[in-house]
């Protein structure tokens, strides 16, 4: 490996016995510290927004994307609004699996809800945070991610907002190397319009390990 400065300057080689080579992150704007969503796409009835992330850890910057919104201090019969998918979606391009034994796509998120994730009164999913992944026409290829508060004993008239936490994940999506794919982050409110849900994201990312070729003398 060599090290070039601004000026030209080139460093001395490193040595090293073979070839290291690194991912650089296929996703654009990831961090939301564009303040913005360049290279994103949003959808579905719910509000989808650039907030700074509080409580926020140290390093998620100084922004993070909102799927639904905090519209109601506490449990009350609200507009439609409240009901529906808040999305986001960006089409990227992941590298060969010749290259990257492993491929991740990573996130950090966090879920504040006044519901839960699945009723047994009505057997159907209520209130979650999902993570997809597209092909390029849009046909889904999985189904990563589902995530939402389980214990029913945490809401109801009167109860305060679930603070699910901060949480980090890295899916493996190896198999779908060398493919050009949709990433989709989606917020439901599925069943109705009192209990509402909402899910801040951040740090979204395709990371994959750094790679060695060894060089063996003839």
């Amino acid at each position: 490996m060599y090290a070039r400065d601004v000026a030209g300057n080139v460093r001395a080689f490193t040595g090293g016995n073979g070839d290291m080579a690194t991912y650089i992150n296929g996703v654009a704007n990831g961090g939301f510290e564009s303040a913005n969503f360049n290279s994103w796409s949003t959808g579905g009835a719910l509000p989808v927004s650039i907030v700074p992330p509080a409580p926020q850890p140290p390093d998620v910057g100084l922004y993070s994307a909102s799927l639904g919104a905090r519209l109601w201090p506490k449990p009350a019969r609200t507009p439609d609004r409240a009901r529906g998918i808040g999305r986001l979606r960006q089409t990227v391009r992941l590298p060969e699996r010749g290259d990257w034994p492993v491929i991740y796509l990573g996130l950090r998120y966090r879920i504040y809800t006044y519901d839960v994730m699945w009723s047994d009164y009505f057997q159907e999913y209520i209130d979650t945070f999902d993570v997809y992944l597209l092909d390029s026409a849009g046909v889904q290829l999985a189904h990563l991610l589902r995530d939402g508060n389980p214990d029913r004993n945490l809401i109801g008239p009167g109860r305060p907002v679930v603070d699910l936490g901060w949480k980090e994940v890295n899916l493996d999506i190896s198999q779908f190397a060398g493919q050009t794919v949709q990433i989709v982050m989606a917020n439901a409110n599925r069943r109705d319009q009192i209990y509402n849900t909402w899910t801040i994201v951040d740090n979204v990312s395709i990371t994959a390990p750094g790679r060695r070729v060894t060089f063996y003398p003839a």
